[in-house]
């Protein structure tokens, strides 16, 4: 994974633990990892759907931080996983500006990536 909850919590000061503690999970211990692993796995989908980028051509620091963008979307705009099939779920504006400045979302007009850390694909 490429964010944890003590990594989010040491770069915003936020425990994750705290507000999943009235969440709609089973098992509420794991809440948190569920929601983590959900959020990882959904950023690459979207990734490789609309991009055809792979996980591996990514950077796992930049992962990291799109992924702390998108919890960070997800806190303010009260979705926390209350979409179980994500069919409403939304990248983050940092997270796509983010991923997008790396190369992983932009499309040439054939369809594939232009540009990854300078190398054209």
């Amino acid at each position: 994974m490429y964010l944890t909850k003590d990594i989010y919590y040491n770069k915003r000061a936020i425990d994750l633990e705290i507000e999943f503690k009235s969440s709609r999970y089973d098992n509420p211990s794991n809440a948190v990892n569920v929601f983590l692993q959900k959020t990882e796995d959904w950023i690459l989908e979207y990734l490789f759907a609309n991009y055809n980028t792979t996980k591996d051509e990514l950077d796992s620091d930049v992962m990291q931080q799109a992924m702390i963008y998108q919890v960070d979307f997800e806190l303010e705009n009260g979705t926390l996983s209350n979409d179980i099939n994500n069919s409403n779920k939304a990248l983050a504006p940092a997270a796509y500006q983010l991923l997008r400045s790396h190369g992983y979302c932009n499309l040439q007009t054939n369809g594939s990536r232009p540009f990854n850390f300078g190398v054209i694909k």
